[in-house]
C-alpha cells in the first residue's frame, strides 16, 4: 500500500529499497472548521509498517480518552487496533480486507472528538530483496530430564575363577571289607630246556609219491607205489597247448591260468551279414571279440549263415561246450602269429573273418593266412572262413 500526503502537506515519504516500506510524514491541518477543542485526537504522522496487510502506525495526541480505545478508520473501513501498542500518542491498527488504490480520509474518533488525515493510497510495489539474515538468537534454556530408560539386558557371565587351593587332608575313614581276589598275574618266563633224550629207534621206510601234471579238466592222479589217486588241481597253460574246452590255446595270461583258445576246426565259408547295417561292434584289441559277436547279434543282425552266429552257436570239438566268439581283428592276427606259423590249428592259406567293424559304410576287417596281411572288405557279396575261439 502507498500512502500520498494531500495538498496541504510538504513532507514527501522515502522507500527503502529491502522492504519497500513507505514512510509518510505529515503536517497536521485542521480538517472541521471552528476552533480546536481541548483533548480533540489530533493525527501529526502516519507509518506504513506492512503494506500487504495494510498496518500502520499513527502518531498524533489525545488518542486515548480514559480506558476507551479510539475508532480508526480509513475509506469507511474500520481498522483493527493492537490495544498492546496503545498509548495518548500513538497507536498501531491493521485494515482486515483489501482496499483499492485511491484517495481517502484516516480517522481517529473517541469521544472526545475526531482527528482527520488525508491519505492517498497507491498500487503495490515491486517486491524488494531479502534483507540479511539477523543474528541468531540466544540459546533457549536446557529442556528438563527425561525419565529415565529401561534397564538394559543382564551383561554375559564373566569367566569362571581360578580353582581355590586344595583343602587340607581329612581324616582316615574307617576300613573298609575286604575285596575279592584279583585276576591271576601273568605267566612267569619260561624255565631254560632240559637235556636232549636219548634218539628214538629209526622207522619204516617210506613210500616215493609222484603227482601227474595237471590237465584241462583240473583233476590229475596222485601215485604213491601201487596206490593211485584223483586229485582236484588247477592246470596252468602254455602257448599251443589243448585248452580246456579242446582247443588250442594262442594266447595266455602271465600267470598262465587264463588265455584265449581256438577252434581245432574251421566253421565253414560265411558272408559277414548285416549289410546296409551298422551295429557298432568296432573294438579291435585282444579280449574284445565276444563283445563284438554280442553286439552284432544283438544288433538284428541273426541271420543263421552270418560269420557271427556262426562262431556263436559252436559247441567245441566235444559238442558240449558253449561260449564261443568271432574273433577281434588283433586276436585274429594272435591266432596267425602263434597257431598256423608254428603249423598248429589245420588253417588253410585263405582269407579269415574278424568281428571288427570299421564304420557304418559296411566295412570289416579280415586277415589273409597266406602272408599275414590285414585288409578291409565289404559285409555281403563276398565270403571268408570262419574261426571260432573262446576266452577261459
Amino acid at each position: 500500500m502507498k500512502i500520498v500526503k494531500s495538498q496541504r502537506q510538504s513532507t514527501i515519504f522515502s522507500i527503502t529499497r529491502l522492504i519497500i516500506i513507505s514512510i509518510f510524514c505529515i503536517a497536521v491541518s485542521a480538517h472541521a472548521a471552528g476552533e480546536k477543542k481541548k483533548n480533540v485526537p489530533v493525527v501529526t504522522a502516519v507509518t506504513v509498517t506492512n503494506e500487504s496487510a495494510i498496518i500502520v502506525d499513527i502518531i498524533g495526541v489525545n488518542f486515548t480518552a480514559g480506558k476507551d480505545a479510539p475508532i480508526v478508520t480509513l475509506g469507511g473501513q474500520v481498522m483493527t487496533i493492537d490495544v498492546g501498542t496503545l498509548i495518548d500518542t500513538f497507536v498501531s491498527a491493521s485494515l482486515l480486507a483489501a482496499i483499492l488504490p485511491g484517495d481517502y480520509f484516516l480517522t481517529v474518533t473517541h469521544s472526545k472528538g475526531v482527528g482527520q488525515y488525508d491519505l492517498t493510497v497507491g498500487a503495490v510495489g515491486p517486491q524488494g530483496l531479502k534483507g540479511e539474515t539477523g543474528a541468531p538468537g540466544m540459546d533457549g534454556a536446557s529442556g528438563m530430564d527425561g525419565a529415565p530408560g529401561m534397564d538394559g539386558a543382564p551383561g554375559m557371565d564373566g569367566a569362571p575363577g581360578m580353582d581355590g587351593a586344595p583343602g587340607a587332608t581329612g581324616a582316615m575313614g574307617p576300613l573298609g571289607y575286604t575285596g575279592q581276589d584279583g585276576a591271576d598275574g601273568d605267566d612267569g618266563a619260561d624255565g631254560a630246556d632240559g637235556a636232549n633224550g636219548a634218539d628214538g629207534a629209526d622207522g619204516a621206510v617210506g613210500q616215493s609219491c609222484t603227482v601227474a601234471a595237471c590237465p584241462p579238466e583240473g583233476v590229475t592222479t596222485l601215485s604213491c607205489g601201487a596206490t593211485q589217486v584223483e586229485i582236484p588241481c588247477v592246470p596252468h597253460f602254455a602257448l599251443r597247448d589243448e585248452g580246456p574246452a579242446g582247443g588250442i590255446v594262442f594266447h595266455i595270461t602271465p600267470d598262465g591260468l587264463h588265455g584265449l583258445e581256438a577252434a581245432p576246426e574251421e566253421q565253414g565259408f560265411a558272408p559277414w551279414g548285416c549289410f546296409g547295417a551298422y551295429t557298432g561292434a568296432t573294438g579291435v584289441e585282444i579280449d574284445d571279440g565276444a563283445t563284438n559277436t554280442t553286439t552284432i547279434i544283438d544288433n538284428g543282425c541273426q541271420r543263421a549263415g552270418d560269420a557271427a552266429t556262426i562262431a556263436a552257436a559252436y559247441m567245441g570239438p566235444t559238442g558240449d561246450t558253449p561260449g564261443w566268439f568271432l574273433p577281434s581283428k588283433n586276436e585274429l592276427n594272435k591266432m596267425y602269429e602263434e597257431l598256423h606259423l608254428f603249423g598248429f590249428g589245420g588253417f588253410a592259406n585263405v582269407k579269415y573273418w574278424s568281428s571288427s567293424e570299421i564304420n557304418k559304410f559296411g566295412l570289416v576287417w579280415f586277415q589273409g593266412f597266406s602272408n599275414g596281411g590285414q585288409f578291409v572288405s565289404l559285409k555281403d557279396f563276398v565270403t571268408k572262413r570262419v574261426r571260432a575261439v573262446r576266452a577261459f
